[in-house]
């Protein structure tokens, strides 16, 4: 959970309630607009991408799905840099940078580049170390971190 409420939180919530029901088109529409709407709330970009993955998958072939998704990093890397710029001291900001950046990891691996996906992987996960680390309170840090650790083999289970 948050531990901030944002203007626009129930817009993505609706959305997220459509993405989790699969109507995916439709969280698409709902976020599209939050975004206009509602820029500098932390879930909306990363949640639209996810959206856009979600619903590529079921419908597109494997290459557009990956390339789409890439492309849609692309455009919310540089505005999660931009929001933890103007908010440094808000660390929800560098949360969602860290899981975008994670997110092209994903990309790469979809497509067996092995170096890029370790390069991204890792610029991903030290973002969301760096705000566990200053911020353990927020739990949204754990199953990122909990899942690169579990890959990894550094998991003391």
């Amino acid at each position: 959970m948050l531990t901030a409420e944002y203007p626009g939180d129930d817009v993505v919530w609706k959305a997220v309630r459509a993405f989790y029901n699969y109507d995916t088109g439709r969280a698409i529409t709902i976020l599209n607009n939050a975004r206009v709407d509602f820029p500098e709330n932390p879930t909306v970009h990363l949640t639209w991408a996810a959206a856009r993955w979600l619903h590529s998958q079921a419908h597109d072939p494997l290459d557009v799905t990956w390339h789409m998704l890439n492309e849609d990093i692309e455009t919310i890397i540089p505005v999660y840099n931009d929001l933890v710029e103007r908010f440094p001291d808000d660390p929800n900001y560098k949360l969602y940078l860290g899981s975008s950046i994670g997110l092209k990891a994903r990309v790469y691996l979809g497509k067996k580049e092995w170096l890029k996906t370790l390069i991204w992987g890792y610029r991903g996960f030290t973002q969301i170390l760096d705000v566990a680390e200053k911020y353990p309170e927020i739990t949204d840090t754990q199953l990122p971190l909990g899942i690169v650790e579990y890959y990894a083999g550094m998991s003391n289970f």
